[in-house]
């Protein structure tokens, strides 16, 4: 049972590994994306444990109703979460050398707002 290694275990090393090629300001912003919106879900769990399915529900969830307000995250902060853990689950498979769940897959659809283009009439009269 050697290789049960939790998520916040594999984090902490995968921070270290990447501390050599980042800024301080990246490993800053990453430990605080992990703390806010992924310790408390999957910190104490083995990372052979959580599955793509599970990490794309916990996604869906955090779009609709995730963040201080309950009003869902903001799609640059839900790219930033899935860059980031895709980032460990990688680190876990190559370097632990885990069987965890690939995690390529996951996306974050960005909700596209559609843009009103101003009439000639309207151009002219905004100038």
């Amino acid at each position: 049972m050697g290789k049960m290694r939790t998520f916040e275990k594999v984090f902490e090393e995968w921070l270290v590994k990447r501390s050599a090629d980042l800024k301080q300001s990246s490993l800053v912003k990453y430990r605080n994306i992990v703390k806010n919106y992924l310790i408390g879900r999957y910190g104490d769990r083995a990372m052979c444990s959580i599955s793509y399915e599970e990490v794309k529900r916990y996604f869906e969830k955090m779009k609709k109703s995730g963040g201080r307000a309950g009003v869902g995250l903001a799609d640059t902060t839900l790219r930033t979460i899935a860059t980031v853990i895709k980032s460990i689950f990688r680190y876990a498979e190559k370097y632990e050398k885990l069987e965890v769940a690939d995690l390529t897959e996951l996306r974050v659809d960005c909700d596209m707002r559609l843009l009103r283009i101003l009439s000639t009439k309207e151009q002219i009269r905004l100038e």
